[in-house]
């Protein structure tokens, strides 16, 4: 199930304004379908459309050689309302290397076009498909998915292209050539940067046991017996309750420069502390903060009697480590009654790109927007962990909790602005204003006279005569 391809050469191309190759929904995409391959017609005409499909393949292994495939597809673009035709009429390229260019601008919609949906059964998707909320469902960004396991192989992807077609007469007989330009859509959210990351709360409690704990002996070598009292806890070792808070992130957003919150805080629990140690601050080093991103992906494909559904996971480290370890210095929870959080991702510039953390020296899968399409579901999770350490204690608390990643801000002056300062908010898909210039385009000029059409007058007879006739693909 391979994804579209471009096609291009002098018989037939397609050329975007300044190279672009991302948009977002709603731009309109400038650009020229050009020949430069020798022409004499004397009619032909030239169309340009917009395309946008998901696709999803399931190939399972039977054993002795034999597998079965299952696959899933739906346009997300109506591609007969987008066409256009950009010229019509005799078209003479005299020699080979010339060119010929028709201008075009065509926008992306904003949404799905459910009039390209038929007749598919309800469970064939992860969308309803007899609602009337066809309107509010945004076009997901491109995507791709190839996954190879052991038994099952997942393919999904969501993709965009251009198509443009040249239709002419050529001795006596119509010629079709097409040409085909992928590109990618970035889906991007409204408005500026979020700054609510709707953390969440996580609260739990703990008691360390530590000769330690006193004042001046939290340097002091301790001896075998006191060693064993404290592994075993027994009642005499000093006592100091704790209560953890930890508030993290349920949402985050792509390229975002507003650091990513991971907040700290100890508050003492004096009822689970021992005498000798009531009143007395306490604090804990930071040993270990990780946080990793898993993606879940789940396809459907049409299956014999019901619908075939898989699903894979990739998981994102993003190496928290490595980016405290350049403070250069340790980090020490203070744990007091009026203690402030400690905000580790604020500490370390915790932002979050295409592939992990932004400045992470080793690149991992790319990372996308959560979204949900007919056959193609994606989800993520974050799984973080840390390890404290009291008074030579060591104690540790994890969790895993279902995450959103929203798509970059739309705010592309803002991007303009950040990338101007040595920012770059668009690291991995760029995504540009339009330009309004058409001077690009640079058309041939105009011959004196077309004389060779003089030539041709027999083919002009015959153009009605092979209109309604069998049609050569070249």
């Amino acid at each position: 199930m391979p994804q579209t391809s471009l096609r291009s050469s002098g018989i037939l191309g397609i050329r975007l304004q300044h190279g672009q190759i991302s948009y977002a929904p709603g731009d309109t995409i400038t650009g020229c379908v050009f020949r430069t391959s020798k022409t004499v017609s004397p009619k032909a005409s030239v169309t340009i459309s917009l395309h946008g499909r998901t696709k999803s393949l399931t190939s399972e292994s039977r054993g002795m050689g034999a597998s079965v495939t299952y696959r899933g597809r739906f346009n997300l673009v109506n591609s007969s309302r987008s066409k256009q035709r950009i010229f019509h009429g005799p078209l003479h390229i005299p020699n080979a290397g010339q060119e010929q260019a028709w201008p075009f601008a065509i926008t992306i919609p904003t949404h799905v076009d459910h009039t390209t949906l038929g007749s598919t059964p309800r469970d064939q998707s992860y969308l309803p498909l007899d609602s009337g909320d066809f309107a509010t469902r945004p076009l997901p960004s491109t995507f791709t998915l190839n996954h190879n396991g052991f038994t099952c192989d997942l393919e999904g992807f969501v993709e965009y292209f251009l198509k443009a077609e040249l239709r002419l007469i050529e001795k006596g007989s119509e010629v079709v050539v097409d040409a085909i330009l992928p590109f990618n859509v970035v889906v991007l959210n409204p408005g500026p940067p979020i700054v609510d990351f709707k953390t969440k709360a996580f609260r739990g409690s703990c008691v360390v046991s530590s000769y330690r704990l006193v004042p001046g002996n939290e340097d002091a070598q301790l001896s075998f017996s006191q060693k064993t009292k404290q592994l075993f806890a027994t009642t005499n070792v000093p006592k100091f309750g704790l209560t953890l808070h930890i508030d993290f992130p349920t949402v985050i957003q792509l390229e975002n420069l507003n650091p990513v919150p991971f907040l700290i805080r100890l508050a003492p629990d004096w009822h689970r502390t021992s005498q000798d140690v009531q009143g007395i601050p306490q604090k804990a080093r930071l040993t270990r903060l990780s946080m990793k991103i898993v993606a879940a992906t789940e396809i459907r494909c049409e299956g014999t009697f019901s619908p075939h559904h898989e699903d894979t996971k990739m998981q994102s480290d993003l190496d928290i480590a490595s980016a405290i370890g350049h403070l250069g210095r340790d980090i020490y929870i203070p744990c007091t009654e009026e203690s402030p959080p400690v905000n580790v991702g604020e500490m370390i510039n915790l932002r979050i790109g295409y592939h992990g953390r932004l400045g992470q020296r080793y690149s991992h899968e790319a990372l996308g927007p959560s979204f949900k399409t007919y056959n193609i579901r994606q989800s993520h999770s974050l799984n973080w962990a840390i390890s404290l350490e009291m008074a030579g204690q060591s104690f540790k608390v994890s969790s895993s909790t279902p995450l959103t990643i929203l798509p970059p801000s739309d705010n592309r002056v803002h991007a303009a602005n950040a990338q101007g300062s040595g920012h770059s908010q668009y690291a991995s898909t760029k995504v540009t204003p339009l330009q309004t210039s058409e001077s690009w385009i640079q058309p041939p000029e105009e011959e004196k006279a077309p004389p060779s059409f003089s030539q041709v007058q027999e083919e002009d007879k015959n153009w009605k005569e092979y209109e309604d006739g069998d049609v050569k693909k070249a």
